[in-house]
């Protein structure tokens, strides 16, 4: 399946609720299912995840809000790592 890109000014596809980034993967349908967790995804559905990727676009504000998540996250874990790592 051949993907093309996306016209500068879609009105249809900005009123949806998928909202930006996701033009490609409405292209293709209804996501696929797997016959287990760990089995490969379609690469086609891949391909159209990474081209929606390509065109989402962040405001400052919003990639701060996404690092402050992902410090009070993944901070802790690492620092409960480390002490793990050296018994007193």
């Amino acid at each position: 399946m051949t993907l093309t890109a996306p016209p500068l000014y879609r009105p249809d596809l900005e009123e949806t609720k998928l909202g930006e980034g996701t033009f490609y993967q409405t292209q293709l349908g209804l996501k696929p299912t797997r016959k287990h967790f760990f089995a490969p995804i379609d690469s086609t559905y891949a391909e159209a995840v990474n081209r929606d990727a390509e065109t989402v676009e962040y405001t400052d504000e919003e990639e701060k809000k996404v690092k402050r998540k992902i410090d009070r996250t993944v901070l802790p874990l690492v620092i409960c790592r480390y002490s793990f790592n050296f018994p007193v």
